[in-house]
């Protein structure tokens, strides 16, 4: 079953794969507003668009990154599909950037590969240079 959820002044609609028709309505709104939330980074993910066309960042694009964004499941899979690159796990960065101009809607899932690879760049970062330094701890020790 699949719910298809439109709101009046929004020019797409949303589909929901809830159970229920209440949830998935909440779905909706809650897509619809992080969306609405996101428009802030939209000079940011221009950047990051840039970046990744023209390789000055290099990282993959994973389906994980697509799923946690705002945009509904049945779309992601539809827009795939039609592309007919479903079916992988992970994309190249700078191909992904040029999809973008295919469809705007695919800066939402540049953002949230963005923020993953930021978490993850951010916990490897080294501590401290001088904890460093006075550690008792080898380097590479647990």
């Amino acid at each position: 079953m699949l719910w298809l959820v439109r709101k009046s002044g929004l020019r797409r609609a949303y589909h929901s794969r809830e159970k229920e028709a209440e949830a998935a309505i909440a779905d909706a709104q809650t897509a619809w507003q992080r969306r609405h939330d996101q428009k802030i980074f939209k000079p940011q993910v221009h950047t990051i668009v840039s970046d990744l066309r023209w390789l000055r960042v290099r990282h993959p694009v994973l389906i994980d990154d697509a799923y946690r964004s705002p945009l509904c499941d049945e779309g992601i899979d539809g827009f795939l599909r039609t592309l007919r690159i479903s079916g992988f796990r992970s994309y190249p960065g700078w191909l992904v950037g040029w999809l973008f101009t295919i469809d705007r809607q695919v800066g939402f899932v540049l953002w949230e590969a963005h923020l993953r690879v930021s978490a993850a760049a951010a916990d490897k970062k080294p501590k401290d240079r001088k904890d460093r330094i006075f550690s008792k701890e080898k380097p590479g020790s647990i």
